[in-house]
């Protein structure tokens, strides 16, 4: 929150410290414990870090056999990286490779990880 006389960033304070001029009273807060009418981003936001800590036990895990991790770990690298078996510049067979890649990344995902992706 700004002050409204010096414009500077103060915390929920009733009284700005810098010049000492009375501030309006905060803002409602809302049931995610944003500004009333501030995005606090997607419904299920607070399961994000959770989904990347159960990804992150998955790659400790010695139980894990070795060739699920390098297949995860190979199918990133070929989405992310630019040298494809199928060029971009071919259209639409360029993108479905990647595509399909991907949807099928995270359905090995979602089977091994037990639903949380």
């Amino acid at each position: 929150m700004k002050c409204t006389n010096c414009d500077r960033e103060v915390a929920l304070a009733e009284v700005c410290p810098y010049c000492w001029t009375k501030l309006p009273p905060p803002p409602e807060k809302n049931e995610k414990g944003g500004n009333k009418g501030e995005y606090v981003g997607p419904i299920y936001a607070d399961k994000k870090p959770s989904k990347l800590l159960a990804l992150v036990k998955y790659f400790l895990d010695p139980k894990v056999h070795w060739q699920k991790k390098l297949f995860i770990v190979g199918a990133i690298i070929y989405i992310l990286h630019p040298l494809d078996l199928i060029p971009f510049y071919i259209p639409l067979l360029g993108w479905l490779d990647d595509a399909v890649l991907f949807a099928f990344l995270i359905r090995f995902l979602r089977k091994e990880l037990g639903g949380l992706l």
